[in-house]
């Protein structure tokens, strides 16, 4: 029942009441006075039905309104995990900073530190042919593997030299030994970094990276 409901039966209860008040006066007969408390204890019931009826319509929607608010309290929950708590990202390779390419050269003769005194692309195959490349960020347990190839990428030739000490910047040269025998033609040195690192379930694997490569002919 409505709260209108509700008054209009305040209002008909009043005007019972009144309505009993101006009837005849009949000595206090026992069943005149019998009628009218039925009828008033039948009035009180109807209100009575009226506010339980409300009470109990109540409840689902109290019910609905909570399940509501516990489904935008998630949703903002998640937004926030989304927001500031980032996935675990995958573990990189040791080290973390690679090595990078500075400079790279073919050459025939080496000065000061493996620093090439000359450039190539040319080579002669009566003297030696050397791959020099400047290469910063290199770490103990490494290895810088050159490989040298024909024009079609069959590999002939590939020597390595290892690092022993934290080099911030560094000329690494390796010569192809062989290259006399090489026929004229195309080739290319391909310069790699090889050392330990971890796979996508972080366990230790050897990582080789490749991080340059020169082309150049033979005479």
């Amino acid at each position: 029942m409505t709260g209108l409901d509700r008054n209009s039966a305040s209002e008909r209860l009043r005007d019972i009441g009144e309505g009993v008040s101006a009837l005849p006066n009949e000595g206090g007969h026992p069943r005149a006075v019998l009628g009218r408390l039925l009828t008033i204890l039948l009035v009180l019931g109807v209100l009575a039905g009226c506010a339980t009826g409300n009470a109990d319509d109540a409840g689902p929607v109290a019910t609905e309104e909570a399940k509501s608010t516990n489904v935008v309290s998630e949703i903002e929950a998640t937004n926030v995990v989304e927001q500031f708590f980032q996935p675990t990202p995958t573990p990189l390779p040791y080290p973390t900073r690679l090595p990078a390419l500075a400079n790279i050269r073919i050459t025939s003769d080496l000065g000061d530190q493996n620093r090439p005194t000359n450039q190539c692309s040319s080579c002669s195959r009566n003297g030696p042919i050397y791959v020099a490349a400047e290469i910063a960020d290199l770490h103990p347990g490494q290895s810088v593997v050159a490989s040298f190839r024909a024009d079609d990428g069959t590999e002939l030739f590939s020597g390595s030299v290892s690092i022993q000490n934290d080099r911030e910047l560094v000329w690494i040269a390796i010569q192809w030994d062989g290259a006399s025998s090489a026929p004229s033609g195309s080739y290319a040195a391909v310069v790699l970094v090889e050392g330990p690192g971890t796979d996508t379930d972080g366990e230790p694997i050897t990582v080789r990276t490749e991080i340059g490569s020169i082309t150049f002919q033979i005479q």
